[in-house]
């Protein structure tokens, strides 16, 4: 699954770069959202504070509703100053200490479980806690008061303030959790790549009906129309065969050994209602 990166259509007072990578607030306050955004799922991601301008530079989750300027409700983040973590405007207890110029922020969130964990650099200690661990999921600290939809990676800032977002696209500061999967990701989108036609058997010229949008590839085979005999010429793959019968009440499927038994026990499927039957042979 490719990685996400920030949304050039989803952002205020932010100038993006590096691929959409690098964000810098161009002006007063600002922020971006990621293109991506997840509701389950466990996921790791970093994001280096390449320039810090002023103390307002932060990272996190950010709600689709949530403000791009400063985090309030909607976000959970870590403050650059203290280092305190906040979710949803409250100060969750949790400190990672300041945050300095280069310094990179490893994320890890459980989405499923609504837990998030943050640590500053691979040697970090999560949500500033030697016993918190995301591999095991201890010491997460819970979104659940943000959690009403879906999240998206976000950053915040003031003028001349920069983050460096490492969505996956490039090897990571940290070790990526045990459990996790390496990087914020877009989901992958299935495509209809063929359009397979069956010739069905009747008692006039057969007709070509468009009847699967299939996402594999078909075998070659040869179709008697009158006696619904089926060959298979060339598979165009390596891999189990099968044949399918279709009619109207009757649909079966044969692993490609029994295809000669099945053709020699029964050459000629029922037909039912004038539809005929089709047979075809699939790699």
């Amino acid at each position: 699954m490719p990685a996400t990166n920030w949304n050039p259509s989803d952002l205020s007072n932010v100038t993006l770069s590096g691929g959409n990578l690098v964000a810098t607030v161009s002006a007063a306050t600002g922020g971006v959202r990621s293109v991506a955004s997840l509701s389950s799922g466990k996921y790791y991601w970093e994001c280096t504070y390449t320039t810090i301008n002023t103390n307002s530079l932060t990272t996190g989750l950010w709600l689709a509703s949530a403000s791009l300027g400063s985090p309030t409700t909607g976000t959970a983040w870590a403050a650059r100053s203290t280092g305190n973590i906040f979710i949803n405007n409250v100060n969750t207890g949790s400190t990672l200490g300041i945050i300095n110029p280069g310094s990179v922020l490893c994320i890890a969130v459980d989405f499923t479980a609504q837990l998030i964990w943050f640590r500053v650099g691979a040697a970090g200690q999560w949500n500033g806690s030697g016993t918190a661990n995301p591999a095991t999921g201890t010491g997460g600290l819970s979104t659940s008061s943000i959690s009403s939809g879906a999240l998206y990676a976000g950053m915040a800032g003031a003028t001349g303030d920069a983050l460096t977002a490492n969505f996956g696209g490039s090897a990571f500061t940290g070790t990526v959790p045990a459990g996790f999967t390496s990087g914020f990701t877009t989901a992958t989108t299935m495509q209809a790549t063929q359009l397979a036609l069956e010739q069905w058997a009747s008692p006039i010229p057969p007709q070509m009906q468009a009847t699967q949008l299939a996402i594999e590839q078909w075998a070659s085979v040869a179709i008697a129309p009158l006696t619904g005999r089926a060959y298979p010429i060339a598979a165009t793959r390596a891999g189990q065969s099968a044949i399918v019968w279709h009619t109207d009440s009757h649909t079966r499927a044969l692993a490609l050994p029994a295809v000669i038994a099945e053709l020699a026990q029964n050459p000629a499927p029922p037909v039912v209602g004038g539809a005929g039957a089709t047979v075809m042979i699939m790699a």
